[in-house]
């Protein structure tokens, strides 16, 4: 998924920081999961927009949560 104007790489960096190494699991399949740990894949190659949009709107309800 590639959005006009986005580097990917920038896009994938800020997922990372928003999941943790434990979490990260939870949105891929065990093949996808290998895959990303080998490096071959990012985050943003393995997820969908809906899965990304999801991954966002939970982590701001945590951060709302938290306030």
């Amino acid at each position: 998924m590639v959005s006009g104007g986005y580097d990917p790489s920038d896009l994938d960096t800020a997922l990372e920081a928003l999941l943790s190494e434990d979490e990260i699991p939870e949105y891929l399949t065990d093949e996808e999961w290998d895959s990303y740990q080998r490096g071959d894949e990012s985050l943003i190659d393995l997820l969908d927009g809906p899965e990304i949009s999801r991954i966002l709107q939970k982590k701001a309800s945590e951060i709302e949560n938290t306030e």
